[in-house]
């Protein structure tokens, strides 16, 4: 099945300027040296910022990273960077509700079968959908599987 992000339009996508959506792999890799792609993750999510993209997660996302910074980090530093981002006016948390989750599983999981989507990814795609945002800052496969742009 082709992969076109935003085949179906919605309403908000001419709201969202200048936005890229922050995956667990592209956070992780950014923020501990020595991950894969440290340096280039690191450089994207710089640049972002400081070329005043709104950087939106979900708190699917948060998990996710939370609990891999927990492990690799520790429980003061995983908090600490739940902070940094949840304090951050750059960083915009959007919401995840149950029909968010029921068209993301219907849209990504479903008739992709050739693909291993978690949860959390295909709700980051169907959130970049809605939101006509086509840049993650990801190091993670599966969002160019899906035709969004990650760092390279």
């Amino acid at each position: 099945m082709e992969r076109r992000p935003g085949d179906q339009g919605h309403p908000r996508q001419a709201q969202v300027k200048r936005a890229v959506l922050l995956d667990t792999s592209g956070w992780i890799a950014a923020a501990i040296r020595g991950q894969t792609c440290h340096e280039a993750a690191r450089a994207a999510y710089t640049l972002a910022v400081r070329q005043g993209f709104r950087i939106l997660v979900t708190p699917m996302v948060l998990g996710e990273s939370h609990a891999l910074f927990m492990r690799l980090l520790g429980r003061e530093k995983a908090v600490a960077a739940l902070e940094s981002v949840m304090r951050d006016p750059a960083h915009v948390l959007v919401p995840v509700d149950d029909e968010l989750v029921r068209t993301a599983v219907d849209r990504w999981l479903k008739p992709y079968r050739d693909q291993n989507f978690s949860l959390c990814d295909a709700v980051s795609f169907e959130v970049m959908r809605r939101e006509g945002v086509i840049r993650a800052l990801s190091i993670d496969r599966h969002f160019s599987a899906a035709g969004f742009e990650i760092v390279s």
